[in-house]
């Protein structure tokens, strides 16, 4: 912390109440600023603390969601059942437990079959599979500003 000094005399007892306040306030904003490692299938906050000017000061919130089994082929599509002005970053893995393969989500290719697109709109959660991928179960974070 910038504020706080080492071996300093104290003139008054208002000095030394200042730098206490001062050193408090720095340690608050430290800790204020750390994002949280919870996640849950309820909405629960970030920790996160947005800054744009059309969003000044609001925390995100974050909920997990067990997509289940990814499809054969096309879309898998799972509500999320949230109300929201702006999605932060979405992310998940595919996991296939018995040949022990973890794939982040979304997964990017050379090959155009082995690409999962991963995408929220007003309603659900949507993954798009290239190829078969029916082996796998999903799960995704979505961080959004609520509405």
């Amino acid at each position: 912390m910038a504020n706080t000094p080492t071996n300093k005399a104290w003139d008054t007892d208002k000095d030394f109440s200042t730098q206490i306040s001062h050193n408090f306030n720095d340690l608050s904003i430290s800790l204020a600023t750390k994002e949280s490692g919870y996640y849950s299938s309820l909405p629960s906050p970030t920790g996160m603390t947005i800054f744009p000017e059309d969003n000044r000061g609001k925390q995100p919130l974050r909920k997990y969601i067990d997509i289940g089994a990814l499809p054969a082929a096309g879309t898998s599509t799972t509500a999320h059942g949230l109300v929201f002005t702006k999605v932060i970053r979405i992310y998940g893995v595919a996991n296939n437990t018995t040949a022990k393969i973890h794939m982040p989500i979304p997964y990017a290719s050379a090959t155009a079959n082995k690409i999962l697109e991963l995408y929220a709109d007003v309603t659900n959660i949507n993954i798009v599979v290239g190829k078969d991928m029916s082996a796998y179960t999903a799960y995704v974070c979505i961080e959004y500003l609520e509405s």
